[in-house]
């Protein structure tokens, strides 16, 4: 397995971290305050999957993200 040159997590892992966590709240707020009913749970994966690889490969790596020479 590659390793990095430093020890924070890759940009692009962030990012989808991140839009993950968004995507969680949003859910969240749409289930409790707009949607009568709730949205079912496969759609809440599918939601949260497609927000994670969309920021993924949109987000671009940042220069210190480089592997270390082995």
């Amino acid at each position: 397995m590659p390793r990095m040159t430093h020890a924070a997590p890759a940009q692009k892992v962030v990012a989808s971290t991140l839009a993950s966590a968004v995507a969680t709240i949003v859910v969240w707020a749409m289930n409790t305050y707009a949607l009568e009913p709730d949205m079912p749970d496969y759609i809440v994966g599918a939601v949260l999957t497609v927000c994670t690889a969309i920021s993924g490969y949109l987000t671009p790596p940042a220069r210190r993200d480089t592997i270390a020479d082995a």
